[in-house]
């Protein structure tokens, strides 16, 4: 047996079901679902620092975001922490990349938030959102109109400057949770550490009410 025959045997047999499980493992983690670290506490106390989150990307193929999700999104170039260090080499070369945020929508295309000292009002209804931090602090009064195809996104901790989200750059295009590729998808379950595990529910109870004044 010569020798190149001998290493594209070697390679078959070895090399390929290699390649090809790290091409299905990409596939998947890039169109179906992945898994996410959450970094920091604007998420608080839904997420806490160092969880791990399981985000479905292919929940995209069946329709946009809707109001009380909670989705993973690449942020405006302009946004304060738009751009994140690289793991290991980042902090030692200044090499960055996109970051990626993770929100809850508020409103959708089309609706009218007001953030006011004492609460959310979307389309003039209070929301009554029993998921946010104890200490919520809501700030100056604040009114934005949100463009179609657009969502607005906010931290569910409500503590001052705990959480970079609309309230600082605005509505974020639909596209920016929908574009899998660049991470975006919907949070579906905590999984990580095992006393936080748990399949998360959508408050209807929040958001039951816009729909009667639609």
């Amino acid at each position: 047996m010569n020798f190149p025959r001998r290493v594209w045997q070697v390679a078959r047999r070895w090399v390929l079901p290699i390649v090809e499980a790290l091409v299905v493992a990409l596939a998947f983690t890039t169109l179906a679902a992945t898994v996410v670290r959450v970094d920091g506490i604007s998420m608080a106390p839904t997420f806490l620092g160092g969880e791990r989150v399981l985000v479905l990307k292919f929940l995209n193929f069946f329709g946009s975001p809707q109001r009380g999700d909670i989705v993973v999104f690449t942020p405006p170039t302009d946004a304060p922490n738009a751009s994140v260090p690289v793991p290991i080499l980042g902090p030692l070369f200044g090499i960055k990349t996109r970051a990626t945020f993770i929100k809850r929508v508020i409103a959708i295309g089309g609706d009218v938030v007001e953030v006011r000292p004492r609460g959310v009002w979307v389309n003039g209804v209070q929301l009554r959102e029993n998921y946010v931090s104890a200490a919520a602090f809501y700030g100056q009064e604040q009114r934005w109109e949100v463009p179609p195809d657009h969502l607005f996104l906010m931290g569910d901790n409500r503590q001052y400057g705990s959480s970079e989200d609309s309230r600082v750059f605005g509505p974020i295009p639909v596209p920016a949770v929908t574009r899998v590729w660049r991470g975006g998808g919907r949070a579906w379950a905590v999984l990580w550490p095992p006393d936080r595990v748990q399949v998360l529910q959508l408050p209807e109870h929040t958001f039951a009410p816009l729909r009667e004044v639609q």
